[in-house]
């Protein structure tokens, strides 16, 4: 597969990265992941998964595609996981589970929030 279609992802996800990172200097209280989350920066990661799945399957580059594979796969998985529990979060406010539980949700999202940062400085 072309690698301008690997280009054309990663140039979505720079041009994400760009507007966040001019979004944390106006306002440096709110979590540079959160604010990536916000922008939809999961998509690109998930496009280039599947690029690389093909690329795996199919190309005569499979030792790279394999290990870009894994690469984007965790990067998409670590939004998916903070995805999961701040809708869980969210949804708390009409589910009224009591503060414990609340709190836990809570919790949860911030230590994914984590390794959202994490994953990136890898």
């Amino acid at each position: 597969m072309g690698k301008h279609r690997y280009e054309f992802q990663l140039s979505k996800f720079m041009k994400t990265l760009k507007q966040v990172e001019k979004q944390y200097k106006e306002n440096p209280f709110i979590h540079p992941g959160h604010l990536l989350y916000k922008a939809d920066a999961r998509t690109p990661f998930f496009q280039l998964q599947g690029l690389a799945r093909i690329d795996a399957a199919i190309s005569d580059k499979k030792d790279w595609a394999e290990k870009w594979l894994i690469e984007f796969k965790k990067m998409e998985d670590v939004f998916g996981k903070y995805d999961f529990w701040i809708v869980a979060s969210d949804m708390n406010k009409k589910w009224k589970f009591d503060k414990q539980i609340d709190q836990y949700l809570k919790d949860q999202a911030n230590i994914h929030l984590g390794l959202i940062e994490a994953a990136l400085v890898q």
